[in-house]
């Protein structure tokens, strides 16, 4: 059983009502969130398939945005760190200081992309 943040759970899907599937919310979760019966959570459906469910007071502050600045990485670390921010559930992830002629950078990038989902090149093209 988990006992905190970073920990899990198995908790079984129960169908209600022959349309609705449920599961229940560990409670410690629901205590240190301060959730009451009525209230709403936003679940998001994430490109890797995975949910997240958070408080409805905390939604607007939880986007999260990685900025990687290439001069400050090296590139055998690159990849790395944009999986890092991949499972740490980033929405967004900006790389800096990036020279797109630079062939080992985007093979590394290209590589990210091809392993996840979710994320696309987004670099404007002229």
């Amino acid at each position: 059983m988990a006992e905190g943040a970073g920990g899990y759970e198995v908790r079984k899907v129960q169908l209600t009502g022959g349309a609705t599937y449920t599961i229940s919310l560990p409670k410690a979760w629901v205590v240190e969130n301060a959730i009451n019966a009525k209230d709403s959570l936003r679940i998001d459906w994430r490109p890797s398939g995975a949910l997240r469910i958070t408080p409805l007071d905390m939604a607007e502050n939880k986007y999260q945005r990685v900025v990687l600045s290439c001069k400050e990485i090296h590139i055998g670390s690159l990849h790395d760190h944009l999986m890092g921010a991949y499972i740490s559930g980033a929405d967004e992830i900006i790389i800096t200081a990036f020279q797109s002629n630079d062939k080992k950078y985007q093979a590394e990038i290209r590589r990210f992309l091809k392993n996840t989902r979710g994320f696309r090149d987004s670099r404007r093209r002229r």
